[in-house]
C-alpha cells in the first residue's frame, strides 16, 4: 500500500478511535503502532504481555516483548489455556 493509502487508512482509525469504538492492530511496524495506538501488547511463543498504555513503553521494550524477551519485573506474560 501506498503512502496516501496509508494515512487515509492511520486517519480512519483514528477516527473511529475517537467515536467511541474499540479497534485491534495487528503489525510489526513499531513505528505504526506507536503512532495509532493508545496501547499496547505483545504475542510472542504463545505468550500475550500485559496491556501497557503506549506512552509509559518504548519501541524497544515492545520489540523485546515481540522477540520473547519478557521482563517479569514489568509485565506478567500470559500463557492462554
Amino acid at each position: 500500500m501506498d503512502v496516501g493509502a496509508a494515512a487515509a487508512i492511520h486517519r480512519a482509525l483514528i477516527a473511529l478511535r475517537d467515536a467511541g469504538a474499540a479497534i485491534l492492530v495487528i503489525s510489526e511496524d513499531l513505528d505504526e503502532l506507536f503512532q495509532i495506538s493508545d496501547r499496547l501488547a505483545a504475542l510472542s511463543g504463545g505468550q500475550l504481555s500485559d496491556l501497557i498504555p503506549t506512552e509509559q513503553t518504548s519501541t524497544v521494550q515492545i520489540g523485546g516483548w515481540m522477540a520473547g524477551q519478557f521482563d517479569h519485573s514489568q509485565t506478567q506474560a500470559h500463557t492462554p489455556g
